[in-house]
């Protein structure tokens, strides 16, 4: 489950669910290519 202060990477074409929060929910989505995500993976 992801919770405050989580981070996800969501693979182009996902579809994630529809949720009913009873606390405020804020999301920033941010495109960018699938080699940059890759590229920072393979430095963890």
């Amino acid at each position: 489950m992801v919770g405050p202060g989580d981070s996800i990477f969501i693979k182009k074409g996902a579809y994630v669910g529809h949720q009913i929060f009873k606390d405020d929910f804020c999301a920033l989505l941010a495109f960018v290519a699938y080699e940059f995500i890759e590229e920072i993976i393979e430095k963890l």
